[in-house]
């Protein structure tokens, strides 16, 4: 958990100094620019999630197990939740944008937040121990962070309809499934025996997030204009850095 906590705080803390700029950018007016940038930073930041969670997924029990053995191991419903709640904080575009469009009439959002996490963490963590704590965290995340959020976004600052966001959010997520069900497969036939020693475990890793990263980033080109774009932007930045 220490370790999925700090993978979060750390690739939240990267993307906030890259989000700096949106205040100036809707300052601008230019709404066609800027719900493209708003989806280049949410298709970046689901695809980078979904490694660091695909990554954590596969890698965090082979782990712990040479590291402190087997017993230690997070229970799998509980660790599955975990990572739930770790994707779904590590791709929080919306509230760099509330921000910017200075859209702070729901108040009562965090407080809503706060108290159902406290909650159903209590409520349901006295039935079903941590799963149930992880439950009451996920659930709040869900209604607030996943629902309000994009919500209030689309109608107060977009002043559009949320069916554009669903649509291309669940294609994200579509995408993101076939990516590690595919990654998944390739690499039980590759590994089919989990590695013994430390070095073991560094190539297994570096082979699972390269193949995972390679595959998923060809699906969002493929399927996803905004990934292009941000795509063709890193391409621009790198080509004026080596020209220089």
């Amino acid at each position: 958990m220490l370790i999925v906590t700090g993978v979060s705080l750390l690739v939240n803390a990267l993307f906030k100094s890259i989000g700096a700029g949106v205040g100036n950018l809707v300052a601008e007016g230019d709404k066609q620019r800027i719900k493209s940038v708003f989806w280049e930073l949410t298709s970046l930041r689901v695809w980078f999630a979904s490694i660091v969670c695909f990554g954590v997924y596969k890698l965090s029990h082979s782990f712990i197990t040479l590291w402190v053995g087997s017993n230690f191991i997070l229970e799998q419903y509980a660790f599955i939740i975990l990572i739930f709640i770790t994707f779904i904080d590590l791709t929080r575009t919306n509230d760099t944008f509330l921000y910017a469009y200075g859209l702070f009439q729901d108040i009562w959002a965090p407080v809503v937040e706060a108290v159902l996490n406290l909650g159903l963490s209590i409520l349901l963590g006295y039935f079903y121990g941590l799963t149930g704590i992880l439950s009451g965290v996920l659930i709040s995340f869900l209604l607030i962070v996943c629902s309000w959020k994009p919500f209030f976004l689309y109608k107060c600052g977009f002043k559009e309809n949320i069916k554009e966001y669903v649509i291309r959010y669940l294609k994200y997520l579509l995408l993101i499934a076939i990516s590690c069900l595919f990654v998944s497969i390739v690499c039980d036939n590759i590994f089919p025996v989990l590695p013994c020693t430390y070095r073991q475990w560094v190539m297994y890793a570096i082979g699972i997030i390269i193949l995972y990263s390679v595959s998923s980033f060809i699906l969002f080109i493929c399927f996803d204009k905004a990934s292009r774009l941000y795509a063709m932007r890193f391409k621009l930045l790198l080509i004026q850095k080596y020209k220089r």
